[in-house]
């Protein structure tokens, strides 16, 4: 099981990425980033080459969904992957393929994206798109908020793995310091999240980082 977000933040700039998932470097395999372009999660048979190649076609000015078409047209396997997109405005765009294994579903809204496989019930994506509405916080804080309602409704022990991307749309200037924390194959990875998160804020690093260029 593996379920993960994408979600944007308009009024601050920041875009960010969430996922949750049975296997450890769940980080290294879903999420990818790409300064002034944009983010994808890619699940269920990862393939960082069609996660770069997506981000490619963004660059070149397809919207989310055009990237991922391109994408799917080429990927033989695309059947079994799932797939989110989104632009350094916040366009999202997700695609679930056939043969994901058990319960596979996306939800999406304005600014926030949510896809998952071997889900308990169709509606679970539904739901967790719902509790990252409801969180408050910045943006760090709403999507730790919403991955652990997400764990919770998944109901799976197996959860052990956890990985937190937030960068300031004008990465790599320094402006924000971006979060990238990561949760490996632990008995208690909600609460490791969250000591990893109290740490990186026990020193404002925001806002103080002046940039050479």
């Amino acid at each position: 099981m593996t379920f993960s977000i994408l979600a944007f933040d308009e009024d601050n700039k920041l875009m960010g990425s969430v996922v949750a998932s049975e296997w450890p470097s769940c980080g290294a395999a879903v999420q990818y980033f790409r300064p002034h372009v944009g983010m994808v999660n890619i699940q269920h048979m990862s393939d960082a080459q069609i996660a770069e190649f997506t981000l490619g076609e963004v660059e070149r000015g397809a919207k989310p969904d055009q990237a991922i078409a391109a994408a799917t047209a080429k990927d033989i396997t695309a059947n079994q992957r799932q797939m989110l997109c989104m632009d350094m405005k916040g366009h999202v765009f997700g695609y679930t393929g056939a043969k994901c294994e058990g319960e596979a579903s996306i939800a999406q809204d304005e600014h926030v994206i949510v896809a998952g496989h071997k889900l308990p019930s169709a509606d679970v994506a539904d739901e967790i798109m719902c509790a990252f509405q409801r969180a408050e916080g910045n943006l760090a804080e709403r999507l730790i908020e919403t991955v652990k309602h997400g764990v919770a409704l998944c109901k799976n022990d197996n959860l052990k793995s956890l990985a937190l991307r937030v960068y300031h749309v004008n990465y790599p200037k320094q402006r924000f310091y971006p979060v990238d924390l990561r949760v490996d194959f632990d008995d208690r990875p909600l609460e490791k999240l969250d000591e990893l998160f109290k740490k990186y804020n026990e020193n404002e690093r925001r806002g103080i980082v002046a940039s050479p260029f």
